[in-house]
């Protein structure tokens, strides 16, 4: 592979990576230029060009700011964090943003490193979800340490943006017992949201590394870089697996009825979103490779649109595919042979 690259190479992929996470716009994206490079030149440009990005970022948090006069909660401003302003300082809501840009850099490092080696699907996609919930980690326990507890903090902002959201339909007169609803349990919205965040931070991190990790393996390859075959982009959990969801069910009724211990249950919710997302990735798979077999390009396109359109209506039908998966094995190509033993 031919790792020479030059500075304005580095430089434009740098900016567009940081201009897609301060824009606002697509932040879910931002890693696509840095695991590029890392990917298709290397890991010592890979890692200069998302320290760039990193530095930009953070300068981005220093001078816009200023340009704007004063940054507020109420900020026109996309930054990533304006938004925490309302319950955390101004220090704190920098060290956010910049943290959580990490969150994408740390994704692309990991998605660039297993693409350029063609490590396995489960090595790539496991160390990139890893990777990103470790930083997520090192950035809450900053924050702590900074003294402001990033989770009081969301829980302050669950509540505000629940009670304003209420006082929108209840003035444009849609919705109104919903609204009225909404606001009187606020709090209670609040906490449970808070108990199943490990689950949601690490469903974001599973949609941030396969859109990427799918996105970059399609331009690498139309680069004419080495990429994983697809072959082995034929998502297969471990059948072990799906024991742990039902474990996770039992131990959920187990506990509203028997213990009543209540973190029983936030574990079992928990580990129910988390395994759900991955089979709904197998899901999606199964239904991938039967589009395969259709000749039309259109129809596989249209297949895929329909899925987005009304992903909230199928989306459960999607998780069913991957878990039956598990006995049926959609995907088998070849049957036993059978033996006839008749004279």
């Amino acid at each position: 592979m031919n790792n020479s690259i030059d500075i304005k190479t580095i430089a434009i992929a740098a900016i567009i990576a940081a201009a897609i996470y301060v824009s606002g716009l697509l932040v879910i994206m931002a890693p696509l230029p840095l695991l590029y490079i890392y990917a298709a030149h290397g890991r010592r440009p890979g890692l200069f060009t998302a320290v760039l990005a990193s530095i930009m970022v953070a300068l981005s948090y220093l001078i816009i700011p200023t340009l704007m006069g004063s940054l507020s909660a109420d900020s026109t401003s996309a930054l990533p964090g304006v938004a925490f302003l309302g319950v955390l300082g101004k220090g704190d809501a920098f060290l956010f943003g910049c943290g959580y840009f990490l969150f994408y850099v740390a994704i692309a490092v990991a998605l660039g490193e297993g693409l350029s080696r063609r490590w396995p699907l489960f090595r790539v996609g496991g160390v990139a979800v890893m990777s990103a919930l470790a930083m997520l980690l090192f950035l809450v326990i900053l924050m702590a340490l900074s003294g402001d507890s990033l989770i009081a903090g969301a829980k302050e902002y669950i509540v505000a943006a629940l009670n304003e959201l209420g006082q929108i339909n209840t003035s444009a007169g849609a919705g109104s017992v919903y609204a009225e609803l909404m606001v009187e349990n606020s709090e209670e919205i609040a906490i449970f949201i808070l108990k199943v965040m490990p689950s949601l931070v690490f469903v974001y991190s599973l949609i941030v590394v396969t859109l990427n990790f799918l996105l970059g393996r399609r331009i690498l390859a139309k680069r004419g870089k080495k990429v994983i075959s697809t072959k082995k982009l034929n998502l297969k959990l471990p059948d072990w697996l799906v024991w742990f969801v039902i474990a996770s069910g039992f131990l959920f009724f187990a506990d509203k009825y028997l213990f009543s211990m209540g973190a029983l249950a936030t574990l079992a919710i928990n580990s129910l979103i988390a395994l759900l997302a991955l089979y709904f990735l197998q899901g999606m798979a199964v239904i991938s490779h039967v589009l395969q077999g259709v000749r039309t390009p259109i129809i596989r396109t249209l297949a895929y649109v329909l899925i987005i359109i009304f992903f909230q209506t199928i989306s459960i039908a999607i998780v069913a595919v991957g878990l039956a998966d598990v006995w049926a094995n959609f995907r088998l190509k070849k049957l036993k042979p059978t033996h006839n033993h008749s004279s």
